[in-house]
Formats: C-alpha cells, sequence, structure tokens
C-alpha cells in the first residue's frame, strides 16, 4: 500500500481509511468493515479500486474480524493484494473477445446475405427462423452459450444452398425427384463447409441435423 500511494510506511500507520482514500473509496471500505463486526464472519475476495498518484489501482481483499481478550470484536484485519496487473489483463482479454465477437457476428451476417441472394426464392427465411428459434431457447431456460451457438446456426442453416445449381433454387415449378433430391443434399454440403470452422458451438451438426 505504501509503494502504491507513494507514501512512507510511518506515515500510514495509525491513520484513518478516510485520512488515505478518498470518500467515496473509504465509504465502500468502511460498509464492508461493518459487515465483518455486525456478521462476525470473515469477508473474502473483495475487489475495489483505489486511487494513486499514478492513477487508479485494483486491490483484492480478504477482511476479518479482531477480538479482543474477552472474544470481543474491537476492529477489522484486512489483508490487501494489489492485482492491478491481473486486472488490466483481464480488461484487455474482455476487449479482444469483443472484437473477435464483432467479427464473426459480422461474418456470419455476410454468410447468411450470401446465401439469401443465392436463394432469393426464400430471402429472409434464415433471419425468421432465427427471431423464431432464439426466444424459444430463452424460454426454455437454455443457458446463455447455447443461446448463442443457436442463434448462429439459425443464421446459416442453410448455407449449403450454395452448392446448388442457382437454376433449381430458382425454379418456379414443380421440381423433379431428382432436383429435389439434390435440395436435400444441402444439409449435408452445409456441414462439409462448416466442419473446418472451430466454433465453440456443434453449428456443423446443428446445419447438418435440421431438417430431421
Amino acid at each position: 500500500l505504501a509503494d502504491a500511494l507513494k507514501i512512507p510506511v510511518k506515515d500510514i500507520v495509525g491513520k484513518t481509511t478516510e485520512e488515505l482514500f478518498s470518500k467515496e473509496q473509504a465509504k465502500a471500505m468502511r460498509k464492508d468493515d461493518k459487515e465483518v463486526i455486525i456478521s462476525g464472519e470473515p469477508k473474502r475476495d473483495i475487489i475495489q479500486p483505489y486511487d494513486t498518484p499514478e492513477g487508479i489501482r485494483w486491490a483484492f481483499t480478504d477482511k476479518m474480524p479482531y477480538k479482543d481478550k474477552e472474544g470481543k470484536i474491537t476492529g477489522v484485519i484486512s489483508l490487501s493484494k494489489d492485482i492491478t496487473v491481473q486486472r488490466k489483463s483481464e480488461q484487455e482479454l474482455q476487449q479482444s473477445y469483443q472484437k473477435l465477437k464483432k467479427t464473426m457476428d459480422a461474418a456470419i451476417d455476410t454468410m447468411s446475405r450470401i446465401i439469401e441472394a443465392k436463394d432469393p426464392y426464400t430471402s429472409g427465411h434464415q433471419h425468421r427462423v432465427c427471431q423464431l428459434t432464439v426466444p424459444l431457447a430463452q424460454e426454455l431456460g437454455l443457458v446463455e452459450d447455447k443461446i448463442e451457438g443457436i442463434r448462429i446456426a439459425s443464421l446459416i442453416h442453410d448455407i449449403g444452398k450454395i452448392g446448388l445449381p442457382t437454376e433449381i433454387l430458382s425454379k418456379p415449378g414443380k421440381l423433379t425427384d431428382i432436383e429435389f433430391s439434390l435440395i436435400k443434399d444441402h444439409s449435408q454440403i452445409g456441414y462439409d463447409i462448416l466442419k473446418p470452422i472451430e466454433f465453440s458451438y456443434p453449428i456443423a451438426q446443428i446445419v447438418l441435423q435440421h431438417h430431421e
């Protein structure tokens, strides 16, 4: 703490929280102290920011009640560890993840548009499927990761149509048995296209089975 605040240890001893930290930060720390004193139980894994001459730093703190000889709680012992570097790394990792997700979302949307451009007869179909399946998944109480997987699979489930002749996809009349057989192959084609991509969800498998 002395190093972070750029204050000699001798000048910290005996100082109150209010004398060392900003009013807002001291208030948050005092709140934790009161909880420990009232409950008589330790409070662990507290992550709080604090101001220093070099800017905001972060500390990981455990607090426990201090008892006198009679067992009466007379104060609070705090053990803190500076985690500013770790916190910064976590924030940078989160920012990288958000950028990656944004890029993936753009790629998924582009694939969806390419598919619909290839098959204008069902234009908008994949987005409508997405608008139906995501609320259903949420209603079923699925975890966020699974819902995200369903969202992505919905948007590109017909990607296999890229491998089908345009004249079949846009044919106005009834399809022949051979043409219909080719149409049914789009699930397998989609699976083959997506299988090499390492999604966090079984997208290729969902695409393969979406007509089951």
